[in-house]
C-alpha cells in the first residue's frame, strides 16, 4: 500500500496559511474554493456538505448520526463521493480514496 500525502486544515495557526483564513466559521469554504483540493473527507454534517456541493469537490463521508447518514447516501446517489462506516475506516479508506481519485 502506498502512502498518502495529506494536508490538514485546522483552527490552529499555520505557517503557510494566513490566520485570517483559519477560523471555525470559514476554513472549509476557503480551502474548498481557493486551494487545489482534490478530495474532501468529512463526517457529512450539513454545513460541510453544502460547501462541497458548491465547490464541486469529490468527497468521502464518514457519517456518525443524524443528517450525516442522509448526506452520505446523497453523495453516493449524486455520484460526487463515497461513504465509509466509521468502524470500517482503517481498512477501507485507502481503497475508497483510490476509487475516487481514478
Amino acid at each position: 500500500m502506498s502512502r498518502l500525502q495529506v494536508s490538514y486544515a485546522s483552527s490552529f495557526s499555520s505557517p503557510s496559511v494566513p490566520v485570517k483564513y483559519l477560523s471555525e466559521k470559514n476554513e472549509n469554504k476557503y480551502f474548498l474554493e481557493k486551494a487545489k483540493v482534490k478530495l474532501f473527507v468529512t463526517h457529512g454534517g450539513q454545513n460541510s456538505f453544502n460547501e462541497i456541493l458548491k465547490a464541486g469537490v469529490p468527497v468521502i463521508v464518514i457519517p456518525f448520526f443524524g443528517d450525516q447518514l442522509f448526506n452520505a447516501t446523497i453523495a453516493e446517489y449524486l455520484g460526487i463521493g463515497l461513504s465509509i462506516k466509521p468502524g470500517d475506516f482503517v481498512e477501507k479508506f485507502q481503497k475508497t480514496f483510490n476509487k475516487i481519485m481514478e
